[in-house]
């Protein structure tokens, strides 16, 4: 027997999400391991390290018609991640770890945790500054409990400015975290 979309597993809606999934379990895994984590293995892969993949798929409104959530937890915490696309290949951060943020996820990016208060964009952005490093795009979300920032930027993650200005940033009494990632 054929089974369709209303059917559930094996539908064409089930198999559109089984690849989303396959593929946020690649973008997660491959810049970590050194063996080839492809869409195809990294179900495999995953559940060969003990990671727990858990799909589910909820009615609740939301402010995009269509959007993805990542929640990773690991010995030192826990991660929460949120996307959508757009328009065709142009996916967004839509949610970090709570914080509602909306910010193209290409090219080099610098993501801050800090507390919400004023000066630390400018901090950032004058360091960044000093060592030759482009802003070319900043984006910022805030709650209660602080802020948090996606800084893409004209460089590349090993480039000898933002080498020495990731430091700098990381020392400011505002800034929690600063963590740099190629979004390719």
């Amino acid at each position: 027997m054929a089974t369709t979309a209303a059917d559930g597993r094996g539908g064409r809606a089930w198999r559109a999400r089984w690849w989303r999934a396959a593929a946020a379990v690649t973008g997660l895994l491959k810049p970590l391991l050194s063996s080839g984590v492809t869409i195809v293995n990294a179900r495999d892969v995953a559940r060969e390290r003990g990671i727990e993949i858990v799909e589910s798929h909820s009615s609740r409104a939301r402010n995009f018609a269509n959007i993805i959530s990542v929640k990773v937890h690991t010995n030192t915490g826990e991660r929460w991640l949120e996307g959508t696309v757009f328009e065709p290949a142009r996916p967004r951060l839509t949610l970090l770890d709570g914080v509602e943020v909306e910010a193209a996820l290409e090219g080099t990016l610098l993501v801050l945790r800090n507390a919400d208060k004023p000066g630390v964009i400018g901090q950032v952005g004058s360091i960044l500054g000093r060592h030759g490093v482009n802003i070319a795009s900043f984006a910022l979300g805030r709650d209660e409990a602080g802020a948090v920032g996606v800084v893409r930027l004209d460089a590349n993650p090993d480039d000898d400015g933002l080498t020495k200005a990731l430091p700098e940033i990381r020392a400011q009494e505002a800034v929690r975290e600063a963590r740099v990632a190629k979004v390719s």
